[in-house]
């Protein structure tokens, strides 16, 4: 998964994916792209 900035300045997120049924290691992986709101309420932690 890698975040960027779309040309409208939002937070999206890219990644891969499959269609269901068809998990493959040999190829048939699609991109989906969703935007991404993060709570500035809610506290992170670095996990090790």
């Amino acid at each position: 998964m890698s975040f960027f900035y779309d040309k409208d300045g939002a937070t999206r997120a890219i990644f891969s994916t499959f269609r269901a049924g068809s998990e493959t290691t040999n190829g048939g992986r699609s991109a989906s792209v969703y935007y991404v709101d993060f709570d500035p309420s809610m506290a992170l932690t670095v996990v090790k």
